[in-house]
């Protein structure tokens, strides 16, 4: 039933009358899947947007309950949780490194700088989205190192996040990183060794002896940490073994 927006009964039935020669009481198509969308269930409207996206109407869509209308900011404090993250599980699965201080260091870049993401979910994250966060880092006056990290830390999750089916947005492929400008790396010179060391002030003798062996072999820290009593030669010294800290 379609209503003729009058009030007396005349005008009604002219209205109808009209809309009968020029049939334009028919409902179209789009009237009939508006009327239909009350009466499907979950299944029937995943497919129908299934069937959206294929045609190209739709970019994404996502029903309520879906892993990718969960929030962003976190579903990234899930995914760099070392104890309970998938992406951790798999790595581990197939033998590849990665460690519980590196995990720990991007749930503090989640929580310190993801409120840039507010409440959006991760089907709604795109490459626009990633450069304006990026933006948003460098008004912080954070280095560019710092600032690959942190766009480092969200695009490793939505490449997961992609390759696993949470979203259809390609947010890395392409995407530009800041160019990084290290310092330049200088050393002491003879007679401000020679000072540091007539000091004494190293805190303790151990540390002032690393410092010497180091000076002395151009050996690395881990070097000097890994050395055993048998490394010690004569008149040389074995390097071995190499000291590594791992969580």
């Amino acid at each position: 039933a379609i209503s003729t927006g009058e009030t007396d009964l005349k005008h009604a039935e002219k209205v109808a009358l009209n809309w009968l020669q020029k049939k334009e009481f028919e409902i179209t198509a789009a009237e009939k899947v508006l009327e239909l969308i009350p009466k499907l269930n979950r299944a029937e409207m995943s497919q129908i947007l299934q069937k959206m996206q294929a045609a190209g109407l739709i970019a994404s869509a996502t029903l309520p309950e879906a892993p990718s209308n969960k929030k962003f900011f976190d579903f990234c404090l899930e995914f760099w949780n070392f104890d309970t993250s998938e992406y951790v599980k798999e790595k581990q699965l197939y033998k590849q490194s990665i460690h519980k201080t590196y995990c720990k260091r991007n749930v503090g870049f989640v929580q310190k700088h993801f409120i840039f993401f507010e409440n959006l979910r991760i089907s709604e994250i795109n490459k626009q989205k990633i450069k304006e966060f990026q933006l948003f880092l460098m008004e912080k006056k954070l280095s560019t190192e710092s600032i690959n990290q942190i766009t480092r830390c969200a695009t490793t999750a939505l490449k997961w996040a992609y390759h696993n089916g949470l979203t259809q947005n390609d947010c890395f492929t392409g995407l530009r990183f800041c160019a990084v400008k290290h310092k330049e790396r200088r050393i002491l010179d003879i007679e401000t060794v020679q000072k540091l060391f007539a000091s004494g002030d190293f805190g303790s003798t151990y540390s002032k002896l690393a410092n010497l062996v180091a000076m002395s072999t151009g050996m690395r820290m881990g070097e000097i940490q890994a050395l055993r009593r048998c490394d010690i030669g004569e008149d040389s010294i074995y390097v071995r073994h190499n000291y590594v800290y791992k969580n």
